[in-house]
């Protein structure tokens, strides 16, 4: 039984820096999407762009989630992770200055966030593996897991407060100190990658093992299925949440 060696991991320092990295970067995640969904509402006074916006955080995983496997696979996880979490902060701290542009450049600066943190999580998961004992694998994905579902759920409630008493335009500056934050602790981690191949023999690769994925996933009925109903039920959630958004702002 797991029981009380679930946070045994925690005597590792580097998975300790990547678990409190990430716990950071998932309270980042949920302050980005509630501040998000304020902006929007607030500058177009419509739940259907409002609905949109958040929607639009759902798309990469249907559009990009095999590519970022494959680049995970290939490239250097924690150099992975430092990136996203840079990327992330100087993207939602541009997210007030091109809010007043255009709503389109929020969307796109929106889905571009979403991309980033594609990679983020994979990264993550591979990592997790080099920085324990083989026999703490369990309790440190389990503890891993629990982190994350208690603290997207704290986060949310969170980020609501934070928004509510900062205004959304504070929250991104905050957003963007949790990313950074989040950043210096990955960047402690002292376990370096032996990753054999030059960088474009690399690309070459990530390329190339993308298309067999989709190859073998068009050679196996189920496979091809599964990605079909999961790119669907993305979409249905995607309008789900638009159509839920603009169901309340006409009763308003």
């Amino acid at each position: 039984m797991l029981g009380g060696r679930l946070f045994e991991p925690l005597r590792s320092r580097d998975y300790r820096r990547l678990w409190i990295g990430q716990l950071i970067s998932v309270m980042g995640d949920k302050v980005d999407q509630i501040a998000l969904g304020i902006l929007v509402y607030e500058a177009t006074g419509s739940g259907l762009q409002m609905g949109i916006v958040l929607a639009i955080s759902m798309l990469p995983a249907a559009l990009f989630g095999m590519f970022a496997g494959a680049y995970v696979d290939r490239f250097d996880k924690r150099r992975t992770m430092l990136v996203a979490d840079l990327v992330r902060a100087v993207l939602v701290l541009s997210v007030p200055l091109v809010a007043e542009y255009s709503i389109a450049a929020v969307y796109a600066v929106a889905l571009a966030v979403a991309t980033v943190s594609l990679f983020f999580e994979p990264a993550k998961l591979s990592l997790i593996p080099k920085l324990v004992d083989e026999d703490e694998l369990m309790a440190a994905n389990s503890l891993d897991s629990a982190t994350v579902s208690a603290a997207e759920l704290v986060g949310l409630a969170f980020a609501a407060g934070l928004v509510a008493g900062l205004g959304y335009r504070l929250a991104f500056v905050f957003d963007a100190v949790t990313f950074l934050a989040s950043a210096l602790f990955i960047l402690a981690i002292r376990h370096r990658e032996d990753l054999e191949g030059a960088g474009s023999e690399q690309v070459n690769g990530l390329f190339a093992d993308v298309a067999e994925g989709l190859r073998y996933i068009s050679r196996h009925d189920t496979l091809r299925d599964l990605l079909v109903v999961y790119s669907l039920a993305m979409a249905a959630v995607a309008a789900g949440v638009a159509c839920r958004r603009c169901g309340g702002s006409s009763r308003s």
